[in-house]
């Protein structure tokens, strides 16, 4: 898999801040799964999930639906590229995407519990699978604010 974040860039230091990424959605008026949907000659996932890990967070946290084997395959993939990256699946995506991000903030908390200090992870970064105007430079930026909430918008 050729990726777009160098290990370079993976050896910056960690930042206090974890990443969700909501990738569960059914697809449904598109008729396919929108998370591998190739722009630029990547899936969506993939994309996103480089661009979140870019920003050297302690964790990334996708959570994808059940029942996509091709959906999981991809970020087991890059999970094995990334350590910080950690799958977590949904077992009703047609809930909708509260339930999603309920989930990749309960997964944040225990793996605080289980192999982070609970004062590391200050803020987190929530991002849409198919958020494809999101750069680095634009995640940098809210990151380095002070502000206890931010949204972008595009």
């Amino acid at each position: 898999m050729n990726s777009g974040t160098s290990i370079e860039d993976t050896d910056r230091p960690t930042r206090n801040h974890a990443v969700i990424v909501l990738a569960s959605g059914l697809s449904q008026r598109l008729g396919q799964p929108k998370q591998l949907l190739v722009k630029n000659g990547a899936p969506l996932i993939v994309r996103m999930i480089r661009l979140a890990v870019s920003t050297n967070p302690q964790a990334v946290i996708v959570v994808i639906p059940d029942k996509h084997p091709a959906i999981a395959s991809v970020v087991t993939e890059l999970a094995m590229l990334y350590p910080m990256v950690k799958a977590v699946v949904n077992p009703k995506p047609d809930t909708g995407m509260a339930d999603s991000l309920y989930l990749g903030i309960e997964t944040i908390a225990c793996l605080e519990i289980a192999s982070l200090d609970a004062d590391s992870i200050e803020r987190v970064l929530i991002m849409g699978v198919d958020q494809i105007l999101l750069d680095e430079s634009h995640l940098t930026a809210l990151l380095a604010g002070e502000q206890p909430v931010v949204a972008s918008r595009y």
